[in-house]
Parts: structure tokens; sequence; C-alpha cells
């Protein structure tokens, strides 16, 4: 058993788009970076990690994931970048501090395995724990028993709830993820034959305070992937200011003619206009020019609940928790809402359900973890370094 003689410990969440770290107890994240790393290709031991870092062009230099599909693919980086966020985001020392690891909670074990190792043996953390960040969300609001539905980049995670517990057995993942999103967006674009251009190639010249000039330029050792980083950067900030979801489908009312338009760094506006409902709208009817069809969400929601225990259904459909980034689409919760009250009228018996509106949805996994760890009652499930070494991986199982 960890003993401190303080409660909390750093909590941090890893995602496929960003990773949040912070202190637990308190309300928010204090270091929120790009879960992506950078390195020389002439010299892969020479990482570049942060906002500031992966946004400087720099020759030769390759932008890669550290998390495909919501697994772990690169251990090596990870460390890295959770080195530099305790270190540079919040400037503490992991030896004087237990780690709370919020997790996908689709991970295999092999990866949470491979977390402990690399927490404890490279880290130097004193103690670690591990909790489903569906789990995560519900404490972030104060619910035990609730349906997570996590918009995160790799996919939207559907996780009943019960009692603090995930029910895995019923959980699915729906691809409609942010990514997805962005490549839908990125496809219109091209189609229209619009370029994205990031800032680092636009040259402005100004007279006056006035943009007089705007040249493109080019730099020959630029890796292709900085290109695609820096544009799927700029196409999911066009994505997030953007993108609605109308009240109703469109098969029914057309969306609004409301003006909407986004101005690209070159200055160029683009108009997107119906576009913004259109594209968001293949999450509600299951469909897509980037991938084959696949299964609505709301659709997948109603699935997830049938799935459960009878007697746990009613207390799920009066629970529905949006959580995640991409939860922040205007339009959203009054959509599901609609489509999720047709689904479950027989199961409800005309009875609406409860959404929960997103309430900093972007960090509600991280604040659940923070609010768990901060609790005295908690501080005895701390796996400690010593517990570790004598019993290995079967205590991360056990106990967790």
């Amino acid at each position: 058993m960890y003993c401190s003689d303080e409660t909390g410990g750093i909590v941090v969440d890893i995602g496929s788009s960003s990773i949040k770290m912070g202190y637990g107890g308190e309300d928010a994240p204090k270091a929120v970076y790009p879960s992506s790393y950078g390195y020389n290709i002439q010299d892969p031991s020479a990482f570049y990690l942060g906002t500031l870092d992966l946004n400087t062009r720099r020759d030769q230099m390759d932008i890669s994931p550290c998390l495909v599909d919501g697994k772990i693919t690169n251990f090596d980086a990870l460390e890295k970048l959770l080195q530099y966020g305790v270190s540079s985001g919040l400037h503490y020392n992991a030896s004087e501090h237990p780690l709370f690891i919020v997790v996908d909670p689709f991970f295999y074990n092999e990866q949470l395995f491979k977390l402990a190792e690399l927490a404890f043996e490279k880290l130097g953390f004193p103690a670690i724990y591990f909790m489903k960040s569906s789990s995560c969300i519900g404490f972030s609001l104060g619910k035990t028993t609730c349906l997570s539905v996590d918009f995160g980049a790799s996919g939207i995670r559907v996780v009943p709830v019960f009692d603090g517990y995930s029910l895995m057995m019923s959980s699915v993942v729906s691809p409609y993820g942010g990514n997805y999103l962005n490549q839908l967006l990125s496809e219109k674009l091209k189609s229209k034959e619009i370029q994205v251009t990031a800032p680092c190639f636009i040259k402005k010249q100004t007279v006056e305070g006035v943009v007089a000039n705007i040249q493109k330029i080019q730099f020959p050792n630029t890796r292709p992937s900085f290109v695609t980083y820096s544009q799927m950067n700029i196409i999911r900030d066009m994505k997030e200011c953007c993108f609605r979801l109308a009240p109703k489908p469109l098969s029914q009312a057309p969306p609004p003619s409301t003006p909407i338009s986004y101005t690209l760094p070159d200055n160029m506006e683009v108009h997107l206009d119906q576009d913004s409902y259109y594209i968001p709208e293949v999450m509600m009817v299951g469909t897509g020019t980037v991938r084959e069809k696949t299964q609505p969400l709301p659709d997948t929601m109603f699935q997830c609940v049938q799935k459960c225990d009878v007697d746990i259904r009613k207390e799920l459909t009066n629970n529905v928790v949006l959580a995640g980034g991409g939860a922040c689409m205007k339009g959203l919760s009054d959509r599901l809402n609609y489509e999720l009250g047709k689904l479950f009228n027989s199961v409800r018996r005309g009875r609406g359900l409860y959404l929960t509106e997103p309430i900093y949805s972007p960090f509600n996994a991280w604040t659940g973890g923070s609010i768990i760890c901060s609790l005295g009652s908690f501080q005895q499930l701390w796996i400690s370094k010593s517990e570790y070494h004598e019993k290995g991986n079967e205590i991360v199982l056990n106990r967790c």
C-alpha cells in the first residue's frame, strides 16, 4: 500500500488527439498538449513535443501520432510525452507524486501492463492507478450509473456504467469521431478545389496595418507528414467553429440558410453554409464518403442500452452523459434527444430521456479522475512500486 501525507496525485488522460495532465483535486488540467510527436528522420532520437514545437516547421521533421485508433503504438514516444508533461507542463518531480492514469475503456491488458512498467521503471512514479475514462466521465458529474458517450478523436465510445464500473460486454465504439469528420471536411474542400495552407507557408506584406500582398512559400525539405498535420489542425478548427446539427433529419427539413464561413490563414474565405449541417449529419444517418456504411450513432446507443440488464436500462436512459471535444458541437444534444426519443419510445413508454448537457466536456474524463484520486477513501487503492515488484501485472488487473 502506498502511504503519503497528502491526497491526490498527478492525473493524466491519454487521448488520441491530446494529453491532459494536472494535479488531483483541481477542476481542470494544467497542461494540454498534442499526443503526436515530431522527430528528425536523420536523427530519430531528437524528439519535438508540445504545441509550439509541432507547429514550427523544421527541415526533415516527421510528425507521427502516439496513438492510432485509440491504441498506443509507440511507448518510447509516450515516455517522452509524459516526461514532457510532468517536467515542462507541471514542473513536478515524478518520484514525489503518484500517477492516476485515465485510460481508454477498450485498452487491451497488454497496453495496461506496458503502461505500468513505463510509469514505474522508466518514469519513476512511486504509485499508480488505472481507471477507465467512461467511469471517470460519470464521476465528473457525480453519477455512478450512466450511459457514457465519449466523443473522441478516434471514435465515439458508448459505454454503460453501473455503480462506477464500466460494463464492457455491452460497450460499442462508433467510428464517427473527430478525425472521421475532419477527413470528410477535407474531402469536401478538395472537391471544391480549396487548398488549405498552414501559416508557416505564408508570407504576408502589410501596408499601414492592412494586408497588401500574400505569398506562398515553398520549403523543399518539409516532410509530407508535417504538411498534413498542419492542414488537419486548420481543418479541425474549421469543424469546431462551423459544424452544427439540425434539430431534425435533413431529409425532413432543409437546414437554415444562415451564412456560415471560415477565413483561412491566407485570408481566403470559405463558405460552408449548408455543408456545415450536411457533413456532421453522417453521425445520425450512418453513411459517409470515407468509409463504408456504418450504423447511425443513435442506433448504436440504443443497442448498447438494450444489451444491458433490463433492471438498469431505465437508470441508464435517465443519465446519458455526453463528453469529449466533439460533444461541444452545436445542436448535438437536441438532435440526440429527438433521435433517441423515437428509438426508446416503446421501451420508455412515452417517457423522455435525460441527456446531461456537456460541461467542460473536453476534460470530463480528466476531471473525474481528479475527483476520485483526491478522495481520502481512495488512497488505499494506489498500487505502490513495491507491490508491483512483488505481484507483477496481476495486481493491475485485480485492483484497477
